[in-house]
């Protein structure tokens, strides 16, 4: 009796290792915007997945692409091993329909896809494929936002609140400590100190000290290397920004800061290419300024991110004066917005 006894639970013992063993190759892909709040909606979604029995692999940064380039490119190449990819952080093409034949021919290769999102454009009446989320919060912009919170501990709090901070959300106010880890958590994606997988690691670790000073000082190199007064001119309530030769994800970063730096309302970021001049906008998520959609009609070019607190477009095939000119109605009617609401 004492012997059947010991060889059933031998039996049960080998069961659960081969059943360990088979989960721990079910395969999942992460992509994720390349920029800080992408980085960590993928490991947020990471934990979640591996507490699923998956072994995940995580694209972002360089590797994902920007938008354009990940709907373009990046998605063909997926390959059929995988049991589940999910897709974080990431707004549909501008060509939404192209968007939407890129997941619908992901889904009939690969066993499960889930899209979540939480920019407006992404949102549809008639989602591509089953899982397809459009969250209401960044903060929510993850696999395994909709399950119980189980996973929920100090940790991934913090992940998720850095997160916050870093795509800039109005609801969350963050101390100067956190907006300089969150800054550099966005930068460590393009600084050369760490590879992709030493940063997860290190996200994953980051209620220890090591790993948090490890990106408040990459906050701080971002600062100095980027942020200088010497590139920032304030005209009354805007300040204009030269953000040549700087990551097009860092932009919005600098940005930021300098409305930080400066107390203003608006910060332009103007980069002059060969055959085109790049403009951002941002407005002051602390103060009570109108959407910056309230631009837009006054903008008739290549607009290639629309949103009440940041816009992104390119004036083409004018003259460096005529684009000088332009720059500054925008300027001007930046300074009107906030005259006319009593703010500057």
């Amino acid at each position: 009796m004492k012997d059947t006894k010991t060889l059933t639970e031998r039996e049960t013992k080998t069961e659960k290792i081969d059943k360990q063993v088979g989960t721990r190759k079910r395969k999942a892909l992460i992509c994720a915007h390349g920029d800080g709040h992408g980085l960590i909606c993928a490991v947020l979604s990471k934990r979640v997945l591996e507490e699923e029995g998956f072994d995940t692999e995580i694209l972002c940064g360089f590797k994902t692409g920007d938008v354009k380039n990940f709907w373009e490119k990046t998605i063909d190449n997926i390959r059929e091993n995988y049991e589940k990819v999910v897709i974080v952080d990431i707004p549909l093409h501008k060509d939404i329909s192209l968007s939407l034949s890129k997941l619908k021919k992901l889904n009939e290769k690969v066993k499960e896809v889930w899209y979540i999102d939480h920019h407006p454009r992404s949102l549809l009446e008639s989602p591509p494929i089953k899982n397809f989320y459009i969250v209401d919060n960044p903060g929510k912009c993850y696999y395994g936002f909709n399950k119980a919170n189980k996973n929920m501990d100090k940790k991934f709090k913090l992940l998720v609140r850095l997160g916050q901070i870093a795509d800039k959300d109005p609801s969350v106010t963050p101390n100067k400590e956190e907006k300089i880890v969150a800054n550099g958590i966005s930068y460590s994606l393009f600084s050369e100190k760490s590879s992709l997988n030493e940063i997860i690691n290190k996200l994953e670790g980051i209620d220890s000290d090591d790993n948090w000073n490890f990106f408040k000082e990459l906050g701080q190199e971002f600062y100095d290397k980027y942020c200088s007064l010497d590139r920032v001119k304030c005209i009354k309530n805007v300040a204009v920004v030269n953000t040549s030769n700087v990551e097009f994800k860092l932009v919005w970063n600098i940005l930021h800061r300098v409305i930080d730096v400066f107390n203003i309302g608006y910060a332009v970021g103007v980069r002059d290419f060969e055959y085109f001049t790049q403009i951002n906008v941002v407005r002051n998520p602390q103060r009570k300024l109108p959407s910056l959609k309230e631009v837009v009609p006054h903008i008739p070019y290549n607009v290639l991110i629309v949103g009440d607190g940041a816009i992104s477009y390119r004036i083409r095939g004018k003259s460096r004066k005529e684009i000088s000119k332009e720059v500054e109605q925008l300027i001007e009617r930046l300074n009107q917005i906030t005259e006319n609401i009593g703010d500057g």
